[in-house]
């Protein structure tokens, strides 16, 4: 197998011989028309076809070893066999009709030469289709070009066709794209260089020569991965031609591998490193960091009815903004009742921001607060409320900032308030937690604890 794989490989230089004989003797076919002493063009073209037959043979017979690798398409492999037996069989026959035939005529050389460009181009673009894939002559076309064969193109900028960054998926609009580009022409569905296919997403978990190409979320074990991440001068980096895989796509595509190499998968900022969230936005635009609970909600317009009723008993309410109907409501008043806590739950679905501050809000009542799930700030400075009310906060699953400076809340209730997993930022000026109590929990990655003043 090895000897003859060695002398297949002398396919790709013998190839161009037959071809070279075959223009050449389209060139002088031609300018023979055009001259009375027809003979000696005729002789040459003679000569011209003898070497493309014995030149078609050698390149038909390397072409058949190099098939033995077993890493071409059969179907595409199987046409371009014959067709290339067919420029050989067919210049047997021209041979013999030109010797044979005493009226060989300008028509009878017009019809001889188109067959023969015919051939050697169709023979010629299968052959291109094994070696670099079905799409190969279009693959660095204007976008003109591609876009009058339907191809579909890709932002030039992202590198992904653009649409909702939250439904772009990691395989199919990055991973795909990227092996279409960089190593498809040498592992595709005709060609399979070392036994590798990257065509389809099955064919990632296929083995190959070298071992799995990807093995699901294990990255050590994925040789495509070892091999495009190897340096440049190592005989086994792939991709051995073009332009190599940049440290963005390596990013990417160790990301998608450790979490699990799913075809749906999408981009998660809860399983993306820093740095990966950086590259992202540098080189497709793409900003996965996390955002603030009130800019990932829609809620409905409240009724101007309700606002107008909290206003009349010393509520302020204001909208987040001109399109956003999320609200910010504050209590004006000196002392808050019972009454006044029950309004809230008229709008409850759309309070994000609450200001209960200075009101003389006891635990009981913070107790009576409705169901406010969009919850994400609360002040309640200056209240005489205690660590019994902190249990009442841990139930808003959004809270993000609390502001209880100037309340009796101790350590026990600092211990409560950080176990809301929301939480980020705490003010606790002025209250009973003690500094040893703040400085044991500054390490707290989620949570900035303000011991030196309110907001």
């Amino acid at each position: 197998m090895d000897m003859e794989l060695f002398l297949g490989r002398f396919h790709p230089l013998v190839v161009h011989l037959p071809i070279g004989f075959i223009v050449l003797a389209v060139i002088i076919e031609s300018i023979g028309l055009f001259k009375k002493d027809r003979q000696i063009y005729k002789r040459i073209v003679q000569y011209a076809l003898m070497a493309v037959i014995v030149s078609s043979l050698i390149t038909i017979a390397t072409g058949l070893l190099l098939s033995q690798g077993g890493e071409y398409n059969a179907e595409t492999l199987g046409r371009h066999k014959w067709l290339g037996i067919g420029v050989a069989v067919f210049s047997v026959l021209v041979l013999v009709l030109k010797m044979k035939i005493p009226k060989y005529d300008r028509k009878h050389s017009m019809i001889v030469s188109s067959v023969f460009i015919f051939l050697v181009g169709l023979t010629g673009h299968q052959g291109g289709v094994l070696t670099h894939g079905e799409e190969y002559l279009l693959t660095y076309a204007p976008d003109a070009i591609k876009n009058m064969a339907g191809f579909e193109i890709a932002d030039s900028k992202k590198g992904i066709l653009p649409k909702n960054q939250d439904s772009i998926l990691i395989y199919g609009d990055i991973v795909k794209p990227m092996f279409d580009q960089k190593c498809a022409s040498c592992h595709n569905n005709d060609k399979q260089k070392g036994g590798l296919n990257l065509e389809g997403y099955k064919d990632l978990f296929t083995e190959a020569e070298s071992g799995y190409p990807i093995v699901q979320g294990v990255l050590e074990e994925s040789e495509l991965f070892k091999r495009i991440s190897l340096p440049l001068n190592n005989k086994k980096f792939m991709p051995p031609k073009g332009k190599p895989l940049s440290y963005s796509e390596l990013k990417i595509l160790e990301y998608w591998i450790n979490t699990g190499a799913d075809s749906l998968a999408v981009f998660d900022h809860k399983n993306m490193t820093p740095e990966l969230l950086q590259l992202m936005i540098r080189d497709y635009n793409l900003d996965y960091n996390p955002r603030p609970y009130v800019e990932t909600i829609v809620v409905e317009e409240v009724d101007q009815q309700k606002v107008a009723l909290l206003t009349e008993n010393g509520f302020s309410v204001n909208r987040l903004g001109e399109d956003n109907f999320l609200l910010d409501v504050g209590y004006e008043g000196s002392i808050i009742g019972g009454e006044q806590i029950a309004l809230l739950k008229q709008i409850g679905e759309n309070i994000t921001f609450l200001n209960l501050s200075n009101c003389g809000l006891t635990d009981t009542m913070l107790a009576k607060l409705p169901e406010l799930r969009h919850l994400t700030k609360i002040d309640l400075h200056s209240n005489p409320i205690t660590d019994n009310a902190m249990q009442q906060l841990q139930k808003y699953m959004h809270l993000e900032v609390i502001n209880l400076y100037d309340t009796e809340v101790s350590d026990q209730g600092l211990k409560l308030l950080l176990d809301i997993d929301s939480l980020r930022r705490l003010y606790l000026w002025k209250t009973k937690v003690t500094q040893q109590m703040v400085e044991e929990n500054s390490d707290n990655v989620n949570v900035l604890i303000d011991f030196g003043g309110a907001i």
